[in-house]
């Protein structure tokens, strides 16, 4: 299949998955849908450290064994600690304005 991005033509051919009819079958807006279900499981990518500028991340899906409660937890604590910090600093530049900082 021939695709454009940006002006540059270039050749892009899907990976054909092999499927065998599986035995549930379902309704969709009145129409029946069949599902399939794949001969062999696809071939997994590579795992890839990359930076975006500057910004480290990777290809692959988190897949930590942390809960959600703990990540929730994790995260509330971050949001607060940042607030305290800009507020920190929001002060700091107040009392150099005022004038009421100790030399």
């Amino acid at each position: 299949m021939k695709l454009t991005y940006r002006g540059v033509s270039y050749e892009y051919n899907p990976p054909a998955v092999e499927t065998v009819p599986g035995v549930a079958v379902g309704k969709y807006r009145g129409l029946d849908i069949r599902f399939r279900n794949t001969k062999k499981a696809p071939v997994m990518q590579p795992h890839y450290n990359l930076t975006y500028r500057g910004v480290k991340y990777n290809n692959q899906p988190n897949t930590d064994n942390v809960s959600v409660s703990k990540k929730a937890r994790m995260l509330a604590m971050e949001t607060e600690r940042s607030e305290m910090k800009r507020g920190q600093s929001m002060l700091g530049r107040v009392v150099e304005e005022l004038g009421l900082a100790h030399s």
